[in-house]
Order: C-alpha cells, then structure tokens, then sequence
C-alpha cells in the first residue's frame, strides 16, 4: 500500500456507530491564498477509529502530521484514509509547508477530500 505523511490543520474529529459499523471522520482546514480562493477552506478525511483516542480536544484545532493510505474511491479515483497521528518529533517530515495543510512530505497530486466511510467493523 502506498503511504504519505502530511502536515495538516486538524479541527476535529468524529467516530459513529451505524448499525454495527463504525465509521470515523477527521475535519481538517487547508490555508488559501491563491487568484479564486482565499482563507481557510474545510475538508473531511475517512480515518481510523483510534485515531479519536489519539488527539485531545483540549489541543484542537492545531496542527498534526498525520500518516495517511491511499486507496481506491468511488468512480475509481483515489481517495485518502488517515492512519495514525505520528508524534511531533517524527522522522520524515519532508519538505512540508509550516503554515499550511494537506502538504504532502512524499509529494501526491491526491486529493485530501474523501466521501467514503472511515473504517468498517463488524457488529
């Protein structure tokens, strides 16, 4: 499977059960500047179920690297799933931007907005 690390704005994050499944959504924010959009612009990311027992809400929103899998989406573009959060003294933190999000450490023209459910459990 093939992996990234990014450095990214996390505003929250949400887990919910559904009929036996659990599906997990991480809320990020990407910093704007350019000729047709400005500010700060949300974005969601399916994610793994733990990853809710790893941030603190005390410490949100606030900036993470975070270990994503790409993997395939609907209409066969690929979509990422987050991972884990990785510590701040993490290796590999790449070239990333220190104001932005979404900056991709291994470079990946990706797109961080997924529609799928996060994670899938069995009841």
């Amino acid at each position: 499977m093939m992996q990234q690390v990014l450095d990214v704005d996390v505003l929250g994050i949400r887990r919910v059960h559904v009929d036996g499944n659990t599906y997990t959504k991480l809320y990020l924010a990407e910093r704007v500047d350019d000729g047709d959009v400005k500010g700060v612009i949300p974005m969601t990311m399916p994610a793994d179920p733990k990853l809710v027992d790893q941030l603190d809400a005390t410490q949100l929103p606030r900036q993470h690297k975070l270990r994503v899998r790409l993997q395939m989406a609907g209409g066969g573009k690929t979509g990422m799933f987050a991972l884990e959060v990785l510590p701040d003294d993490a290796a590999g933190n790449g070239g990333g931007r220190s104001g932005g999000t979404a900056s991709a450490a291994a470079g990946s023209g990706a797109s961080a907005s997924a529609e799928a459910p996060a994670s899938r459990k069995g009841a």
